[in-house]
């Protein structure tokens, strides 16, 4: 799917930045390049290997850090004034005050609409009509402040740029912030028009959730808290002493209130009161049981009430409890205290909860309880593996054809890994000790200079002379600042001379069952969330010596490949 921000320079600056921060994660030192602007700091990653002696690799790292601050640097520079982040604590502070406002708003809106009008609400100078005023001037005000706010992408990132900022709030809320914008002091006059206006007040509540989330995330997980349960509240009784009188005035009990707001109080006040007294099944009085039978019966209701609202308080604790004590809420937020007294960066503190929120809400959906799994028979289980990866793993040319058992055993003994975009999931220079399977997503292999271009990984006795002779390969082909992959676009599967698209379906590491000197030529980075099965040497050979002919057969393969009858490119994945 093409990114939803088709700017060349965002899609340069994305590129570079995912890549060349991805090779420098591990494997290369980083050094900062201090851009001034505002208070801000943006990071220029040099890609100055460590111990590296080869002037033609110092140059093209040079060339390809230069080329990347240019891009960069510009687009910090646009960032550094205008745009806050999401999580900055006045910011946060400014969403509190406007939740506040507007939940009284409402509560006033929905007041004069039942009790009489808002016009007349309005018609003197009150409390109630200065917080309307307010909240209309809160509600204003926030328009220019969400453009002026970055964002967090699906991935995690954070977006800063003021025209991909000023386009996402264009897209989402700016039309639903607009609409319900007309302002008190413009009341119409008191009919359907009246209410249409105190509707659209009441509309601004769907803004809720997402305030509330943002604060929730947030160090002001307390004051969240206080203001979820003060809402929680304060709405439905408000809300059922209005209904309340609706309907008292429907069945033709009471009659519409004169005398101005001085004369609606006691009347919300007994409202208020009946509310409050049914619901919490304290009763009134004024029914009562006359005969025997009559107070029999009271007194089996009053023996099986019990179970009843205790079903009822059952079920609503269990409905509402996440909203208040959410156990994976209370995770993240101590890993994060303990990120900020470490004075780990923003940015990382950032990405970290954005990955721990995603796994946490999709553990039930990307893994199965190891509690339950260990409750199957072995064979249960090593169908259910092999199940799971059959697609992958029976294409594998090394597994087709033999015994199911052994293949489910393998299955069974993969360890499953989860990646998301930009994620590294081997390095260049890494000894080879596992198959990796890929079960759905795709990855991106970036050679590095000892690569030939064409394969993943290479024997560790590979001479120096072939060492520079595919280094200059590497070198001859277009420089690392060329790479203008973009990890977002998944449509894009045509890759540079310096990279491949490694597709669901695909394994690499395979060598490693035959040598066990493999070492990687390439950094593979996940383009998309993706599921990986592992399979360790091991493990492997753990398991096939548990079969004899496989195993003999395995060892006259490896005899072949050593005397060069067989090449071990045939068990590569096809690209």
């Amino acid at each position: 799917m093409p990114h939803r921000f088709d700017d060349p320079k965002k899609k340069a600056g994305e590129a570079l930045r995912g890549h060349f921060a991805a090779f420098s994660r591990r494997s290369y030192s980083s050094c900062s390049e201090l851009i001034e602007g505002s208070g801000r700091r943006s990071f220029v990653m040099s890609l100055t290997r460590r111990g590296s002696t080869s002037a033609s690799e110092g140059a093209m790292a040079a060339r390809a850090a230069m080329h990347m601050a240019e891009v960069l640097g510009e687009r910090d520079a646009h960032t550094s004034c205008f745009v806050v982040r999401p999580d900055w604590k006045p910011k946060l502070i400014w969403d509190m005050v406007s939740i506040a406002f507007l939940v009284l708003n409402a509560m006033v809106v929905l007041y004069g609409l039942v009790y009489n009008s808002v016009a007349d609400c309005l018609c003197v100078n009150t409390p109630m009509t200065t917080a309307m005023h307010t909240a209309d001037a809160i509600w204003l005000l926030n328009i220019p402040i969400s453009f002026c706010t970055g964002f967090t992408e699906r991935n995690g990132q954070l977006v800063m740029y003021p025209r991909f900022v000023a386009k996402h709030y264009a897209r989402r809320w700016l039309a639903f912030d607009v609409a319900t914008l007309w302002p008190s002091f413009l009341l119409p006059s008191p009919g359907v028009a009246c209410w249409l206006f105190g509707l659209s007040k009441l509309v601004r509540l769907l803004r809720l959730p997402s305030l509330l989330a943002r604060i929730q995330r947030s160090e002001f997980r307390f004051q969240a808290f206080v203001l979820k349960s003060v809402i929680a509240v304060a709405m439905p009784a408000h809300t059922m002493a209005c209904l309340w009188r609706l309907a008292s005035r429907a069945d033709g009990s009471s009659e519409p209130i004169t005398g101005g707001p001085s004369a609606w109080f006691p009347v919300y006040v007994e409202d208020s009161y009946w509310v409050l007294m049914t619901m919490t099944t304290v009763g009134y009085g004024d029914i009562n049981p006359v005969g025997t039978i009559g107070r029999l019966f009271s007194i089996f209701a009053m023996l099986i009430a019990s179970v009843f609202f205790g079903t009822i308080v059952s079920v609503t604790s269990q409905a509402i409890g996440p909203l208040f004590d959410d156990p994976d809420e209370r995770r993240v937020a101590r890993a994060l205290n303990f990120m900020r007294r470490r004075g780990v960066e923003l940015e990382l503190m950032s990405r970290v909860e954005h990955s721990l929120r995603r796994r946490l809400h999709q553990s039930s959906q990307i893994s199965m309880d190891t509690d339950l799994f260990r409750l199957l028979t072995p064979t249960v289980q090593r169908e259910l593996a092999l199940a799971l990866l059959q697609e992958v793993v029976l294409q594998f040319p090394l597994f087709k054809g033999v015994n199911r058992s052994f293949v489910g055993e393998l299955a069974q003994a993969q360890v499953w890994m989860q990646s998301t975009p930009g994620d590294i999931v081997a390095e260049d220079g890494q000894l080879v000790r596992e198959v990796v399977f890929v079960v759905q997503g795709r990855l991106t292999a970036f050679f590095g200079p000892r690569s030939d271009g064409r394969h993943i990984d290479i024997h560790l006795s590979v001479t120096e002379g072939e060492r520079a002779s595919m280094a200059a390969m590497f070198h001859n082909s277009p420089t690392m600042s060329n790479l203008h992959i973009n990890m977002s676009e998944s449509d894009s599967r045509t890759p540079n001379s310096n990279s491949r698209v490694i597709d669901a379906g695909a394994w690499f590491g395979e060598a490693c069952l035959f040598d066990d000197t493999r070492i990687r030529t390439a950094t593979i980075v996940a383009r998309e969330e993706n599921d990986l099965a592992v399979l360790s040497r091991e493990d492997f050979f753990a398991i096939i010596a548990r079969y004899p002919r496989l195993s003999e057969r395995h060892s006259k393969l490896q005899n072949a490949i050593d005397r060069g009858r067989v090449s071990i490119d045939e068990l590569a994945y096809p690209s």
